[in-house]
């Protein structure tokens, strides 16, 4: 367990001439000991447990940790599948499929979790605001168009990842799970498309802009400024120093009682009664000019912007959270008017 500890690791993948597999520690307590699993991959049409017995097992292990003597307790042996696997769709009438419900994936790179915390974070606010009355049933749908996709690649790159550790080595790993995880942008769903058709779907979280469907940049805050996060059903319109931002937060209570759909407005800049951003990062990082605007969805996801301000911003607003909320459907030509 100290070689874990001081490494900073929770697995640890090997290979020598007579195993290859993964170590997992599991810390102990006062009431027992550290414990440790080994797993060992193997042919189910070649082999089964009972070609596992003890003696073999105790083998494997100090073959693995690279002490012949180890002193070793055997607890179980047990099997498990390994399988790479996405249901054809997330949605069935009232029923949806979330985690290992809706995909199973080899544990390597360990984004079974993030892949599911994403999944159920998509659907949360979707069904809370459906619940409250606050949009139409139609953006539910959304749910299996936004992440049955992102399923299909991450399940598809982990599988990769997987056999890329076993046949080459670490060296030989062209996977970035950075990328997989945090990197991909959804083009369809509950969000207001700009017109770039050869924009990337997948990309590292660092390259992005801004662009509806990705994630929303975090920036750090001053202490004592306002938390930019989204609440639970919650949509911060986050605007730039220059966007006319007094006139909109203004209008906040109006939008509110038009949709009745709640709208926090940020606006963000040098001078801007709400946040500072001394340095430009917000712009930078939005794509968008000093009178621009975003709207983040509450799952931190962008869900239009416009890159600078207009006339009738607050008509644009309004027509971008009724295209969010599946509250009218917008023609191509007014949401591109609308973004511009």
């Amino acid at each position: 367990m100290d070689l874990f500890r001081k490494r900073h690791a929770v697995m640890c993948f090997l290979s020598n001439d007579t195993v290859s597999g993964a170590l997992v520690p599991y810390a102990g307590s006062s009431a027992r000991p550290d414990l440790f699993r080994l797993d060992v991959g193997y042919d189910p049409e070649e082999e089964t447990l009972t070609d596992y017995p003890e003696a073999r097992c105790l083998q494997l292990i100090r073959a693995a940790v690279g002490i012949s003597d180890l002193s070793l307790q055997l607890k179980t042996v047990q099997a498990w599948e390994m399988a790479a696997r996405v249901a054809d769709r997330f949605q069935q009438e009232r029923v949806f499929l979330v985690g290992n419900a809706a995909r199973v994936q080899p544990p390597t790179g360990a984004l079974g979790g993030n892949t599911g915390i994403a999944e159920a974070q998509n659907l949360a606010w979707k069904l809370a605001a459906v619940q409250r009355s606050e949009t139409k049933q139609g953006l539910l749908a959304t749910y299996d168009q936004e992440r049955r996709s992102v399923a299909d690649f991450t399940v598809e790159q982990v599988t990769l990842l997987s056999q890329q550790r076993q046949i080459e080595g670490s060296a030989g790993i062209s996977v970035d799970t950075l990328i997989v995880n945090m990197g991909y942008r959804y083009n369809a769903g509950a969000i207001v498309q700009e017109d770039d058709e050869n924009l990337s779907l997948v990309q590292s979280p660092d390259w992005w802009t801004g662009q509806p469907g990705t994630r929303a940049a975090y920036r750090a805050r001053t202490p004592g400024q306002a938390d930019l996060d989204a609440g639970p059903v919650r949509f911060p319109l986050r605007l730039a120093d220059r966007s006319r931002g007094t006139e909109l937060e203004g209008r906040c209570p109006q939008h509110k009682d038009t949709l009745h759909f709640p709208l926090d407005i940020y606006q963000i800049g040098n001078d801007a009664g709400n946040l500072l951003d001394a340095s430009g990062a917000f712009c930078r990082s939005y794509g968008v000019t000093t009178t621009g605007a975003v709207i983040v969805r509450p799952d931190g996801f962008i869900g239009w912007r416009s890159l600078a301000g207009k006339a009738d911003a607050e008509q644009a607003l309004t027509q971008a959270l009724s295209a969010l909320l599946f509250r009218s459907p917008l023609s191509t030509f007014d949401m591109q008017q609308s973004q511009h």
